[in-house]
C-alpha cells in the first residue's frame, strides 16, 4: 500500500513516470546505438575523441548526480526532473547543429547536466511515491520500461541513419519535451514535497552518505559496473560495425534491450527474494564476465549475439538491486542525495571505462589483437565479482542487526 494521502493519485503518477521513461528511450536510443557511428563517418572523429566526448556526457551526467539529488530532496522530484528534461532537450538540438570536437563536447557537457537533474530525481519520485512496495520490482520495471523503448529506437533508428542522420537528434528532443509537459500537469508531488519547500541542507546527514562504510561499498559497486557497462556504448558498437557493418549495431542494441525487457523484472525479484545483496551482484558480475570473454570468440554473428544476451543477464541483476538497497538504508528525506552520490561514482567508473577503454582498444584494435581486449576485461570482472562478495559477505550481517 503506497504511503501517500492518495494512492490513486501516487499509483498514476508512478504509471506517467513509467511512461514517460520509455518515450524518451524511444527517443534517446535513435541516437545512442549509432552516436558513435555519426561521430566518426560525418564529422571524421577518432575512437579517442568519440570517447572524450562520451566522457564529457558521463562526468557532467553522473558527476553532478550529486546536485541533481540534493536538489530534488531540497526543491522537489517534480521540478527537478521538468527542468533537466528541457534541458536535456536542448542538447540533442545542439548536438544536430554541431560541427566539430569542440561544440560535440560542449554539448555533451549540457546533455549530461539534464540527465545529473532528472535521472536522480525520477528515482526519488518513484522511491518516495512507491511507500512500502518491494522496491527492487519498482526499479526493474522503470529500467524495463526504458529497455523497452530502447529495443524499439535502435530498429527505427538504422532508417534514418542511412538518410537525414540529423533527424533523429530532433526527434529525441521532441520526446523530453513532451516528458516534461507530462511531469508538470501528470506527476503528483511526493509526500515530502507537499510538507516542505527548500528545506535547508543538512551536512551532516550528507557527510554520513558520503562515508557510510555499506554507502562505500555500493558506491564501489555501482562505479565498477559502470566502468564495465560502458563498453555497451563505445568499444561494442565499433567491434559490431567492424566485423558486421551497421546493421549490426542496431542489433546489439534491440538484444540487449529485448533481454532486459524479458528477464529484469522476473530474474531481478526471483533473487532479491532468495539471496543477499553481494550475492546478487557476484552473480551479475560474473554474468558480465562471461559475456566479455565471449566477445574474444565473437567473430561470428551468433557467437557476438550469445556474448551480448549473457552479459545483459548479468547487468540487469545490479543496477536494481543497488538502487533498492539504498533507498531502504537512507534516512528519510535523502534518497535524492543517496542516489546523487551513486550517480557520481557512476561518473568515475564511466569515465574510466571510456578512457581506459577506448584507448586499449584502440591500439588492441590498430595491432590486431582486439580479443587480448575483451579477455583483460572480464578477467578484471571476475576479480571485481569475488572483491564484492568478500566485503559484502562482512558488512550484510551488521546491516541486517541495524534493520
Amino acid at each position: 500500500m503506497m504511503a501517500t494521502t492518495n494512492d490513486d493519485a501516487a499509483r498514476r503518477s508512478i504509471w506517467v513516470i513509467i511512461f514517460g521513461l520509455f518515450m524518451i528511450a524511444v527517443g534517446t536510443s535513435l541516437v545512442v546505438p549509432f552516436f558513435t557511428i555519426y561521430l566518426r563517418e560525418k564529422l571524421g572523429l577518432t575512437a579517442m575523441q568519440i570517447g572524450m566526448a562520451l566522457t564529457a556526457k558521463l562526468v557532467s551526467s553522473y558527476g553532478l548526480t550529486m546536485v541533481g539529488g540534493i536538489l530534488s530532496d531540497r526543491y522537489g522530484a517534480r521540478a527537478t526532473m521538468t527542468v533537466g528534461l528541457l534541458i536535456r532537450a536542448f542538447s540533442y538540438v545542439g548536438i544536430a547543429t554541431a560541427t566539430g570536437l569542440g561544440s560535440v563536447v560542449a554539448w555533451s557537457v549540457v546533455m549530461g547536466i539534464g540527465g545529473a537533474l532528472y535521472l536522480p530525481a525520477s528515482k526519488t519520485a518513484m522511491a518516495t511515491l512507491a511507500g512500502n512496495q518491494e522496491k527492487v520490482k519498482l526499479f526493474s520495471m522503470r529500467n524495463t520500461a526504458n529497455n523497452l523503448g530502447v529495443s524499439i529506437g535502435p530498429l527505427l533508428g538504422v532508417l534514418a541513419l542511412f538518410g537525414n542522420a540529423r533527424l533523429l537528434f530532433y526527434v529525441a528532443a521532441l520526446t523530453y519535451v513532451l516528458f516534461a509537459f507530462l511531469t508538470m500537469f501528470l506527476v503528483s508531488p511526493s509526500p515530502g514535497e507537499r510538507a516542505v519547500k527548500a528545506r535547508p541542507l543538512n551536512w551532516r546527514i550528507f557527510t554520513w552518505l558520503a562515508f557510510d562504510v555499506r554507502m562505500l561499498y555500493l558506491e564501489f559497486i555501482i562505479g565498477f559496473f559502470m566502468f564495465l557497462y560502458v563498453q555497451m556504448e563505445l568499444t561494442m558498437p565499433l567491434h559490431a560495425k567492424t566485423h558486421f557493418g551497421n546493421w549490426a549495431v542496431s542489433l546489439l542494441f534491440t538484444v540487449n534491450a529485448v533481454t532486459v525487457v524479458c528477464l529484469q523484472v522476473p530474474l531481478s525479484t526471483f533473487l532479491s527474494r532468495r539471496l543477499a545483496a553481494s550475492v546478487t551482484v557476484t552473480l551479475g558480475l560474473i554474468g558480465m564476465a562471461l559475456g566479455l570473454l565471449l566477445m574474444a570468440l565473437s567473430h561470428t554473428l551468433p557467437v557476438f549475439l550469445v556474448a551480448i544476451v549473457i552479459f545483459t543477464m548479468g547487468e540487469v541483476t545490479i543496477d536494481p538491486r543497488v538502487d533498492a538497497e539504498t533507498s531502504d538504508m537512507v534516512p528519510p528525506g535523502t534518497i535524492g542525495t543517496a542516489l546523487g552520490i551513486l550517480g557520481a561514482m557512476n561518473a568515475v567508473g564511466g569515465t574510466l571505462g571510456n578512457i581506459v577503454g577506448g584507448a586499449i582498444y584502440s591500439r588492441a584494435a590498430d595491432a590486431g589483437t582486439a580479443g587480448d581486449y575483451w579477455i583483460w576485461l572480464g578477467v578484471a570482472a571476475v576479480v571485481g565479482a569475488v572483491l564484492v562478495l568478500i566485503v559484502g559477505s562482512l558488512l550484510e550481517a551488521p546491516v541486517e542487526e541495524s534493520q
